[in-house]
Protein backbone atom coordinates (compact mmCIF):
# COMPACT_ATOMS: atom_id res chain seq x y z
CA UNK A 1 0.00 0.00 0.00
CA UNK A 2 2.41 2.30 0.94
CA UNK A 3 4.39 1.55 -2.49
CA UNK A 4 1.59 2.16 -4.31
CA UNK A 5 1.36 5.42 -2.30
CA UNK A 6 5.08 5.96 -3.66
CA UNK A 7 4.39 5.64 -7.34
CA UNK A 8 1.48 7.34 -7.17
CA UNK A 9 3.27 10.48 -6.42
CA UNK A 10 6.38 9.76 -8.03
CA UNK A 11 3.81 9.93 -11.37
CA UNK A 12 2.28 12.87 -10.36
CA UNK A 13 5.81 14.53 -9.75
CA UNK A 14 7.19 13.34 -12.91
CA UNK A 15 3.95 14.84 -14.96
CA UNK A 16 4.15 18.00 -13.46
CA UNK A 17 7.77 18.24 -14.68
CA UNK A 18 6.76 17.31 -18.27
CA UNK A 19 4.78 20.01 -17.98
CA UNK A 20 7.19 21.89 -16.26
CA UNK A 21 9.31 21.02 -19.57
CA UNK A 22 7.18 21.57 -21.84
CA UNK A 23 6.19 25.24 -20.74
CA UNK A 24 9.53 26.39 -20.84
CA UNK A 25 10.52 24.94 -23.74
CA UNK A 26 7.30 27.00 -25.84
CA UNK A 27 9.18 29.84 -23.99
CA UNK A 28 12.28 29.73 -25.02
CA UNK A 29 11.16 28.75 -28.59
CA UNK A 30 8.20 31.61 -28.14
CA UNK A 31 11.20 33.75 -27.02
CA UNK A 32 13.86 33.45 -29.49
CA UNK A 33 11.09 33.63 -32.48
CA UNK A 34 10.76 37.17 -30.84
CA UNK A 35 13.84 38.07 -31.34
CA UNK A 36 14.35 37.11 -34.73
CA UNK A 37 11.27 39.21 -35.93
CA UNK A 38 12.24 42.45 -34.27
CA UNK A 39 15.94 41.52 -35.74
CA UNK A 40 14.51 41.71 -39.54
CA UNK A 41 12.08 44.55 -38.55
CA UNK A 42 15.15 46.73 -37.83
CA UNK A 43 17.30 45.31 -40.82
CA UNK A 44 13.94 46.07 -43.32
CA UNK A 45 14.04 49.53 -41.73
CA UNK A 46 16.94 50.25 -41.90
CA UNK A 47 17.54 49.24 -45.41
CA UNK A 48 14.68 51.54 -46.40
CA UNK A 49 16.24 54.51 -44.66
CA UNK A 50 19.53 53.08 -46.70
CA UNK A 51 17.59 52.48 -50.36
CA UNK A 52 15.60 56.28 -49.80
CA UNK A 53 19.04 58.15 -48.98
CA UNK A 54 20.60 56.24 -52.19
CA UNK A 55 17.61 57.47 -53.80
CA UNK A 56 17.87 60.92 -52.55
CA UNK A 57 21.39 60.60 -53.86
CA UNK A 58 20.74 58.98 -56.97
CA UNK A 59 18.24 60.56 -58.40
CA UNK A 60 18.62 64.19 -59.13
CA UNK A 61 15.61 66.25 -59.91
CA UNK A 62 15.22 69.32 -62.29
CA UNK A 63 12.99 72.34 -62.33
CA UNK A 64 10.58 73.56 -65.11
CA UNK A 65 8.42 75.78 -65.43
CA UNK A 66 5.34 76.41 -67.64
CA UNK A 67 3.56 79.46 -68.27
CA UNK A 68 -0.10 79.87 -70.09
CA UNK A 69 -0.21 82.45 -72.91
CA UNK A 70 -3.24 84.65 -73.08
CA UNK A 71 -5.84 85.66 -70.95
CA UNK A 72 -8.31 82.71 -69.93
CA UNK A 73 -6.83 80.44 -67.07
CA UNK A 74 -8.01 76.66 -66.98
CA UNK A 75 -8.01 74.93 -63.89
CA UNK A 76 -8.48 71.62 -65.11
CA UNK A 77 -5.69 72.08 -67.79
CA UNK A 78 -3.29 68.74 -66.11
CA UNK A 79 0.17 68.40 -66.15
CA UNK A 80 1.43 64.49 -66.43
CA UNK A 81 4.70 63.02 -65.81
CA UNK A 82 4.64 59.24 -67.04
CA UNK A 83 1.34 59.60 -67.56
CA UNK A 84 0.21 60.50 -63.79
CA UNK A 85 -0.96 63.79 -62.98
CA UNK A 86 1.06 65.90 -60.99
CA UNK A 87 0.16 69.73 -61.31
CA UNK A 88 -3.07 71.41 -62.89
CA UNK A 89 -2.86 74.70 -64.20
CA UNK A 90 -4.39 76.80 -60.78
CA UNK A 91 -2.13 79.87 -62.00
CA UNK A 92 -1.05 81.13 -65.17
CA UNK A 93 2.49 79.67 -64.17
CA UNK A 94 3.30 76.56 -62.67
CA UNK A 95 6.37 74.64 -61.83
CA UNK A 96 6.77 71.15 -61.86
CA UNK A 97 9.40 68.80 -60.95
CA UNK A 98 11.25 65.77 -63.19
CA UNK A 99 13.66 63.18 -63.02
CA UNK A 100 15.36 61.69 -65.89
CA UNK A 101 13.88 60.08 -68.10
CA UNK A 102 10.22 61.58 -66.93
CA UNK A 103 8.00 62.20 -70.13
CA UNK A 104 6.30 65.61 -69.63
CA UNK A 105 2.90 66.14 -71.19
CA UNK A 106 -0.03 68.50 -71.02
CA UNK A 107 -3.49 67.30 -71.30
CA UNK A 108 -6.48 69.62 -72.43
CA UNK A 109 -8.96 67.00 -73.62
CA UNK A 110 -11.26 69.17 -71.40
CA UNK A 111 -11.42 72.41 -73.57
CA UNK A 112 -12.42 73.38 -76.96
CA UNK A 113 -9.99 75.71 -77.30
CA UNK A 114 -6.50 76.43 -78.46
CA UNK A 115 -4.75 76.78 -75.91
CA UNK A 116 -0.76 78.01 -75.88
CA UNK A 117 1.96 77.23 -73.24
CA UNK A 118 4.99 77.96 -73.10
CA UNK A 119 7.95 76.75 -71.21
CA UNK A 120 9.95 79.74 -69.27
CA UNK A 121 12.48 78.22 -67.87
CA UNK A 122 14.57 75.03 -67.82
CA UNK A 123 16.60 73.99 -64.68
CA UNK A 124 20.65 73.63 -65.14
CA UNK A 125 20.21 70.01 -64.21
CA UNK A 126 18.41 69.26 -67.23
CA UNK A 127 20.54 68.35 -70.29
CA UNK A 128 18.13 68.39 -73.43
CA UNK A 129 17.68 72.51 -73.23
CA UNK A 130 15.96 71.72 -76.42
CA UNK A 131 12.85 70.66 -75.43
CA UNK A 132 9.30 72.15 -77.23
CA UNK A 133 9.36 75.25 -75.97
CA UNK A 134 6.02 76.16 -77.47
CA UNK A 135 3.10 73.78 -77.84
CA UNK A 136 -0.72 74.20 -78.68
CA UNK A 137 -3.56 71.95 -77.29
CA UNK A 138 -7.00 71.60 -78.59
CA UNK A 139 -9.11 68.97 -77.35
CA UNK A 140 -5.81 66.33 -76.60
CA UNK A 141 -2.18 65.59 -74.75
CA UNK A 142 0.67 67.02 -76.62
CA UNK A 143 4.22 65.88 -75.12
CA UNK A 144 7.14 68.27 -74.55
CA UNK A 145 9.42 65.58 -74.54
CA UNK A 146 11.73 63.31 -72.33
CA UNK A 147 13.99 64.64 -69.80
CA UNK A 148 17.27 63.68 -69.47
CA UNK A 149 19.80 64.89 -66.48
Amino acid sequence: MMALKINDSLNRIEKTLKILFVICLCFTVLSHIRKIYISNQNTVYKSNIEESNLQLLSDPKGIISLELEGDNSYPLLEVLINGELVKRFDNKQIMIEVQDRDVVEIKGTMYGDEIKIRIIDISSEIKNQNMMQQVSINRNIVSLGVVRL
